[in-house]
């Protein structure tokens, strides 16, 4: 759902589209066919933008909603698992779980890409983005390890360990709704992390 509260985006695979719906309504607005094959996809906070991440072309499509037209490909480096974006600055992250899982991060104005190594993590996986703590949260899946980083940083300063025996992985990174708590949910419940 867009920040206007009004607009819902919903990425297919089969075919390979954006569809922009009515959240009053539930009417379709628009559906535009996308040139890649979606995974994630995040809005851009004045919700003229969607980045789409495609896992099997390996690369981060922007998408103009008003036109449904493909603005720029970013190469979203090898083995590419998840995005997040900012909503009070033009930044775009991606998860990568290459031989060394990392957190690609595009200044959007610019395009300018940097990397941000997960630093003794074993793979990368969900992202999510704090902006009441200004926080980059990072999700190790083997460890049910979360890397924390500010999100004007272009490294991870800490780590929130232990959520999980070492037996267990972690299948989803989320964050509350008042922005104070961070789950990791595993196969067996979830843990959670208090960020105050």
């Amino acid at each position: 759902v867009a920040q206007d509260q009004l607009t819902a985006v919903v990425a297919t695979a089969a075919p390979d589209a954006l569809t922009v719906i009515d959240v009053e309504t539930g009417a379709v607005r628009q559906t535009w066919p996308l040139t890649v094959t979606p995974s994630a996809f995040v809005i851009a906070p004045n919700g003229a933008r969607a980045y789409v991440l495609s896992r099997t072309e390996r690369v981060v499509a922007i998408i103009d909603l008003a036109t449904g037209d493909t603005i720029d490909e970013l190469d979203a480096g090898d083995d590419p698992v998840d995005l997040a974006i900012h909503s009070n600055s033009p930044t775009l992250w991606v998860s990568a779980d290459a031989a060394s899982p990392a957190v690609h991060r595009w200044a959007l104005g610019s395009l300018t890409r940097t990397e941000m190594p997960l630093w003794g993590a074993s793979a990368a996986g969900d992202l999510a983005i704090v902006p009441a703590h200004d926080m980059l949260l990072a999700l190790d899946p083997a460890s049910a390890t979360v890397h924390v980083a500010s999100t004007i940083a272009t490294n991870f300063q800490q780590t929130f360990q232990g959520f999980t025996s070492s037996a267990l992985t972690a299948t989803k990174l989320v964050v509350s709704m008042d922005q104070n708590t961070v789950y990791v949910l595993t196969p067996g419940g979830f843990a959670h992390h208090d960020l105050l």
